[in-house]
């Protein structure tokens, strides 16, 4: 009797083992990815295989989460500062199955949003020049480049700012 009750035990532990089914893979998507400072908002997304596991949850974490910060359920992702970073997701079931995305930021850009030029109009005698000054705002934008040009070169020309009267 004690024989039948131990391999009854053992069918049954044995029938519990074999409908546990692990994860054999965890893959991320995108596998590279480019942010700017501030970006949020922007979800990783994870797939296990085989389709049918037991159990099929993820947890994300951030080796830099200075840089880069994941929400460790949902694959939120918070592009914190300049620098790289490796998310990396892995299967929670115990198999140790796991995939990393690369992760690098970069500063955010800052558009020009307007351009004061004083003054806005000037009267200057032939073979004269004036340089104007010039503010571009925000102070902060990224790229401040002006391009000079004149609605008629023949009167006056416009080279760094400094305009040049002709006829």
């Amino acid at each position: 009797l004690k024989t039948n009750a131990l391999l009854l035990i053992e069918c049954i532990k044995t029938r519990r083992k074999k409908e546990m089914i692990c994860v054999n893979s965890v893959t991320v998507s995108p596998k590279n990815l480019e942010l700017k400072v501030g970006d949020e908002g922007y979800y990783l997304y994870a797939s296990v295989s085989p389709s049918n596991v037991t159990c099929g949850e993820v947890e994300w974490s951030s080796n830099r989460s200075n840089v880069v910060s994941i929400n460790a359920y949902s694959g939120y992702i918070y592009a914190r500062r300049e620098g790289t970073a490796t998310i990396k997701v892995r299967a929670t079931d115990g198999s140790g199955e796991y995939d990393t995305c690369n992760v690098t930021v970069s500063a955010a850009k800052t558009s020009v949003s307007s351009v004061v030029i004083e003054p806005d109009s000037l009267c200057i005698d032939e073979d004269e020049s004036y340089s104007l000054s010039v503010t571009v705002l925000p102070t902060n934008a990224t790229n401040k480049a002006l391009s000079w040009s004149s609605t008629d070169e023949c009167v006056a020309t416009v080279v760094n700012g400094t305009v040049y009267a002709h006829n």
